[in-house]
């Protein structure tokens, strides 16, 4: 699909679809979202927005046209965040996460993996958000640049959690450089 696609979650609330099955789900076979995923921006303070996106087992999503996280503009904790889940393998590509807005100023960003499938960020500096959460299943990146916030930039610490998830760091193949 080429078209841009807009989560349009409300503040304080996920967009995860039916039954939670991802509010962009790949039901089977190889797809291609080359258009911009972009998660609708936080609008009022203390408030979060967030975005599912799955694939079932033995299904392929290429995330080829990045994701926008809309961080709230003039106000402070207005965060927002992706998640990943399912039981097949989503490929971030060519384009990483992105967000709007002040991450120090104005909120959280943060990356979110669960299920038993596999995230594979294949995207050079794919990710500048504050947290990655590995809940379950595999996040592997073999793209040079970082995977969250760099320091001395960040306010507060950035974090990788790593509830009962695996983290591969896999730097031995040719270095992608988008």
């Amino acid at each position: 699909m080429a078209d841009a696609i807009r989560i349009a979650s409300t503040n304080n609330s996920s967009s995860n679809g039916i039954n939670s099955s991802g509010a962009i789900r790949s039901l089977s076979g190889n797809n291609i979202i080359s258009g911009t995923i972009t998660i609708d921006t936080t609008t009022a303070d203390s408030q979060s927005r967030s975005g599912f996106i799955t694939a079932d087992s033995g299904s392929t999503l290429d995330v080829t046209g990045g994701v926008v996280l809309g961080l709230g503009t003039d106000g402070s904790n207005r965060d927002n965040w992706i998640s990943f889940g399912g039981e097949g393998t989503i490929n971030l590509t060519t384009t990483g996460i992105t967000y709007t807005g002040n991450l120090i100023a104005d909120g959280i960003a943060w990356i979110d993996k669960s299920g038993s499938g596999t995230l594979n960020i294949q995207v050079a500096d794919a990710y500048t958000g504050d947290r990655v959460n590995i809940k379950s299943g595999t996040l592997s990146s073999t793209a040079r640049g970082p995977l969250a916030l760099p320091e001395p930039q960040a306010a507060r610490t950035p974090s990788v959690s790593n509830p009962s998830g695996i983290l591969v760091l896999d730097n031995s193949g040719t270095a992608v450089d988008n």
